[in-house]
């Protein structure tokens, strides 16, 4: 699979799962969806290996007194006034072994700067003495008005993990000190002359990409903690300087909270405006801005003018408030903040209910903002997009097309508590323009996820790391297409499939069929052929459910394959789960699942709200590798396995409606064991990057003519409405599932020509709105009788099951309409039963046009 998505890409054809011709991926056609990215930062704690700036020290670390005076004092821009015992240092850069040799990251270096002091530059390679350095000494040079003293260095990696260039300040001339410093590579020395601000290398790589996020320039998940927040025993977790954060362009580093915690000048530091829309500019890319939670009123209005005034009018912004509110894992302060915030404006929020509480701060707070920055593009006459941040895993549609009330941007668009302190603040459709959550695959592969047992599979049983890799990627996209997958259940063991046409490309899930033997003990990834052979063009089951052989699928041919050779290939599976009630099988990040929970529970929503469908993160998540399994994270990661992987799942995403996708991220900051870049680093070759090759062939396939409209459970609805609070009223399409001597014919008419008493089902539950009335029509056709019984039953769910019809009689041909008693508020589904009854049931029964209409609620007048 992987192999062939990088032989095309070498060949300059079409990536298979991008192709315009939907009958050749099932997934539905053009592509349609903006390609994106996360601009990749700075790593605060290991290697330094990304190129941003011409001037490299935007990524240094901030002065610290290494004896941890109390004493030392900065001057406006981060830069020591004094040294109070002995030096002050900086690591200027801190690289690892994968840059080495790769200008601009290793190479000579010169260090410009202005004042006066002695200083060393030491390289942790090198074991020689410290040489100090008077600024007086040195060579000046004149650029852009200023003179600047300079001195070269030569920078290459050494034997070490990491090899850092620190700068040891001695002494500095009190009202002269040392300030104004700029490591430049000398490729960049021309850039850093002409005043730019950007590496090029690092310009080039962006212009890959349709709109950029600067989630981590902004430093969105920080709030100004009075130090580490999460080790501070008694942390409340406000923001008593939220405005320390903005800092001049002129400032020693943006890197200012790398260290450690006793560093007296370390504190967060967003990224100045005007260079996140100078990029924008110079890239020619949508901006994403991501506002840190503390954001303040002015400073929003001051954000929104210079964007407003500043920004290409090609261009278009996307505002978002916080990043992650829900995300309760260590670092993702905005949480706590959040928390703290609500609680305070609210009054106490349910700590147990975690992270759908904090949405009432996020549907409060942000739309404050997003109408302040709306002000500001107004001024200038121009318009800009506000996102509605979601939580992918808290869906708002449930399976069946009914609203989830506890949905995480259910409760953000009706914004209970907001409304409750009815201040004027505007409700959030009122202002938003876009819903978005994350799209990543393969997260529950790490640590001791619940798919570990999979990757200790293929680790055992396939040789080399390349191989393994791509074992994963089958696993990954087993089931991603529904055309090309058959499921079997314990239905299957009285109706088998039949004619099952067999393919390089069919999926065959079998753990609903053996769930019963999976909880007697079955191992489902060893021990898969305890339970079903193949015999000839017949797989047949034995097992919990059915003590002897028994057919439950035939295949049109004999299969090419052996049993065992299906289930290497990753063509038969039967590992799986139980989630909400459903079987299902696969990994639970696998593409197939992460399509139901990540696009179907949201895409028909954020359609039916009128809002565009954005992921503003996505890709593979496949991190943090479990025990003995580096090699094979790392072959998945950076060769085509991951590539072949994010193909599919970006045509799935196209196919679902989502307008923009944006990758996490751009380029590899070498944070441990995660692979989250596209690039490894800044200026690398993309034919040695096969992620950004197919990220390259997505954007080439952009249509923007592409319209979706509903992809997912409410695709079938004959009516769709919502209001201003985001409540959802929608009157479903009836399907009928096939079973014993019902079948379906393709236009959705079920018929009956057997004279059983077999039961007709809905393929799915319908939603409703409890507390409303409904009313059923059907169609009623006959062939070779002029009448014959029939039984409805409905029954409604959601508290307790309740039945809300039962009608017997005789019927002819024509439209039968029966009215339900009322539901109970807490309904949220209906269950449908017809079938044949009485002595008489010759000829053919057919049911069609079947619709289930809302009834109007008669109010009651006023009195008087």
């Amino acid at each position: 699979m992987g192999e062939a998505i990088i032989e095309a890409l070498a060949q300059e054809q079409l990536v298979p799962a991008l192709v315009q011709d939907s009958s050749e991926t099932g997934f539905g056609g053009s592509f349609g969806t903006r390609i994106g990215a996360n601009v990749a930062w700075f790593s605060g704690s290991r290697a330094n290996n990304l190129v941003i700036f011409v001037n490299q020290l935007k990524g240094a670390r901030p002065w610290d007194d290494p004896a941890n005076t109390g004493r030392m004092a900065y001057d406006a821009n981060g830069y020591p006034t004094r040294v109070p015992d002995g030096y002050v240092a900086s690591q200027l850069l801190v690289r690892s072994k994968d840059v080495a040799n790769i200008p601009p990251h290793t190479g000579t270096f010169r260090l410009f700067g202005q004042g006066s002091g002695v200083f060393s530059l030491v390289l942790s390679s090198n074991k020689g003495a410290e040489r100090q350095i008077r600024t007086a000494l040195l060579p000046t040079e004149e650029i852009g008005g200023k003179t600047y003293w300079y001195v070269d260095v030569d920078f290459e990696i050494g034997e070490d993990a990491l090899t850092q260039l620190r700068m040891r300040s001695f002494s500095v001339m009190p009202g002269d000190h040392i300030r104004d410093l700029a490591l430049v590579h000398h490729t960049h020395l021309t850039a850093f002359r002409n005043g730019h601000i950007f590496a090029p290398e690092f310009v080039a790589d962006l212009q890959a990409y349709d709109s950029l996020r600067f989630m981590d320039w902004m430093r969105a998940n920080k709030i100004e903690e009075d130090g580490d927040g999460w080790s501070k025993a008694g942390s409340d977790w406000t923001s008593p300087n939220p405005e320390q954060r903005f800092v001049s362009p002129s400032y020693y580093t943006f890197n200012n909270h790398a260290g450690g915690p006793k560093n007296e000048g370390r504190f967060e530091v967003t990224v100045p405006i005007s260079h996140i829309v100078a990029l924008a500019n110079r890239t020619g890319t949508d901006p994403w801005i991501t506002l840190p939670v503390d954001t303040t009123d002015a400073r929003a209005a001051e954000l929104g003018r210079y964007v407003a005034t500043h920004l290409d009018p090609s261009l278009t912004v996307f505002w978002e408030y916080g990043n992650e509110l829900f995300n309760t894992s260590r670092g993702f302060e905005g949480y706590r903040y959040a928390m703290k915030m609500a609680g305070e404006t609210f009054g106490p929020l349910p700590e147990a209910e975690g992270p759908l509480a904090v949405v009432e701060w996020a549907a409060y707070r942000g739309p404050q903002l997003y109408q302040i920055l709306g002000q500001a593009f107004e001024a200038q006459g121009r318009k800009a997009r506000f996102v509605a941040p979601g939580w992918a895993f808290s869906g708002s549609l449930r399976r069946n097309g009914s609203l989830n009330d506890k949905g995480y941007l259910v409760r953000y668009f009706r914004a209970a508590a907001s409304r409750a302190k009815n201040d004027g603040t505007p409700l959030p459709l009122e202002v938003v323009t876009d819903y978005s959550v994350a799209m990543y695959f393969g997260g529950t592969l790490a640590d001791t996820r619940p798919d570990a047992p999979v990757v200790y599979h293929i680790r055992d049983s396939v040789q080399g790391a390349e191989a393994q890799a791509l074992a994963l990627a089958d696993w990954l996209t087993f089931g991603a297409d529904p055309q090309t997958t058959v499921e079997l259940t314990p239905a299957q063991i009285e109706a088998p499939r039949r004619n099952v046409v067999w393919s390089e490309d069919l999926d065959i899930a079998a753990t609903p069929l053996i769930w019963a033997d999976i909880q007697a003990g079955l191992d489902p990834i060893k021990d898969l052929d305890k339970v079903l052979r193949l015999s000839g063009t017949q797989l047949q089951y034995k097992g919990v459910s059915a003590p002897d052989w028994v057919t439950v699928a035939q295949f049109d041919s004999v299969p090419p394959l052996t049993l065992q050779e299906m289930i290497d290939r990753v063509q038969l599976m039967g590992y799986g789960g139980r989630l909400f009630g459903q079987v299902f099988t696969g990994l639970r990040s696998g593409l197939a699942l992460s399509s139901e929970w990540r696009l179907d529970a949201h895409a028909d929503y954020a359609a039916a709200l009128g809002l565009g469908f954005l992921a503003y993160e996505g890709g593979s998540h496949v991190s943090y590798p479990v025990e003995g399994s580096f090699q094979m994270y790392d072959a998945f990661n950076t060769g085509p396995a991951s590539a072949s992987v994010l193909a599919n799942w970006l045509s799935l995403m196209s196919a679902h409606g989502v307008e923009q996708y944006m990758h996490f991220m751009s380029h590899d900051r070498t944070n441990g064991n995660d692979w989250w870049g596209v690039q490894a680093h800044i200026g690398q070759d993309v034919s040695q990057a096969p992620e950004a090759q197919v990220l390259a062939a997505a954007r080439a396939a952009y249509d923007p003519d592409v319209k979706r409209g509903m992809t997912g459970p409410l695709r079938r609805a004959t009516r769709v409405a919502t209001n201003r609070l985001g409540d959802l009223s929608s009157l479903p399409s009836i399907s009928w599932a096939p079973s014993g001597s019902w079948q379906v014919t393709p236009q959705g008419v079920a018929v009956e020509a057997e004279g059983g008493i077999k039961q007709l089902r809905l393929s799915k539950l319908l939603p409703v709105d409890g507390g409303a009335s409904y009313q059923l029509s059907l169609d009623i056709g006959l062939n070779g009788t002029d009448s014959t019984g029939l039984r409805v039953v409905v029954r409604a769910r959601g508290g307790d099951i309740v039945e809300v019809l039962r009608w017997q009689g005789a019927v002819a041909e024509g439209r039968l309409t029966l009215d339900l008693a009322p539901l109970a508020a807490d309904h949220r589904s209906l269950a449908i039963v017809v079938q044949r009854v009485g002595q008489d049931r010759a000829g053919t029964l057919s049911i069609g046009q079947a619709r289930l209409n809302k009834l109007a609620r008669q109010d009651k007048q006023d009195e008087g």
